[in-house]
């Protein structure tokens, strides 16, 4: 045999792995993008919290020391600044703090939602708004919420200025905050609603004082993280419970009907 037979040989031997081995290596590669796929979907999906740190509690820890801290009891009557929605007289009582400029917010309003279209017959409900530190026009959004609730679009405007919050929450200037948020009630009202009005009421001094009212209840209550949610006068700790959130809001309210 020639010695150049023998290098061929040889190359075939160390060459790359037959069949059996390239699936193997290939079945390991899906496996291991599968398994980081799933993480980044719980890592979505995983309910988050703004704090008075001024972070997005992205890993949930700020959230997670918050919710440990806060596992005490809240005052969770309905107060007479409160906005009550739902059968007001009952024994459920079900309070949410939120920043209008907080992601996590958004994330969890439909939900709330939900839960609120699914009790509104049974259990008490209201909206407070708690403002974050770091978030300069989590103020201003809520006295636009306010100003839209003057005409009878509250739901609607709440729901849109999380909705739209991209649009508003980044602007570098108050003159274009109150464009954007002009914007959103358009929106919001289904061109029904009048602007002129809304932005008149903008200036309203007392919407402003709801707003600021409900900031120092929720401080008051040491509250420090937003969306932070009382039912029965006790918060609802999402982090460690086995149930999805409607689940979890649907037992604490059923046990106090």
């Amino acid at each position: 045999m020639t010695a150049q037979k023998k290098k061929k040989i040889v190359n075939k031997v160390k060459g790359k792995p037959k069949g059996p081995a390239k699936t193997t290596l290939a079945m390991a590669v899906i496996i291991a993008q599968f398994i980081v796929i799933i993480i980044l979907a719980v890592a979505l999906t995983t309910p988050q919290k703004c704090t008075d740190s001024g972070s997005f509690a992205n890993g949930v820890q700020n959230a997670l020391k918050s919710s440990k801290k806060s596992l005490q009891k809240r005052y969770g009557d309905m107060l007479n600044s409160d906005r009550v929605m739902g059968k007001k007289d009952s024994k459920a009582k079900v309070i949410m703090y939120v920043d209008m400029q907080c992601p996590a917010c958004a994330q969890m309003m439909p939900m709330y939602r939900q839960i609120y279209e699914k009790y509104k017959d049974k259990a008490a409900f209201t909206v407070r708004y708690y403002v974050i530190d770091s978030h300069v026009y989590a103020r201003p959004a809520a006295i636009a919420v306010e100003a839209a609730a003057k005409q009878g679009f509250y739901w609607e405007m709440l729901n849109a200025v999380f909705e739209y919050r991209s649009n508003w929450a980044y602007v570098n200037n108050n003159i274009l905050l109150t464009e954007r948020l002009a914007g959103v009630f358009e929106t919001a009202s289904g061109g029904k609603g009048n602007k002129e009005k809304f932005l008149s009421d903008l200036n309203d001094a007392s919407l402003a004082k709801k707003v600021d009212n409900d900031n120092q209840i929720g401080r008051k209550d040491n509250i420090t993280a937003t969306p932070t949610i009382v039912i029965g006068g006790e918060d609802i700790d999402f982090s460690e419970s086995e149930l999805d959130i409607d689940d979890l809001m649907s037992q604490k309210i059923d046990n106090l009907l």
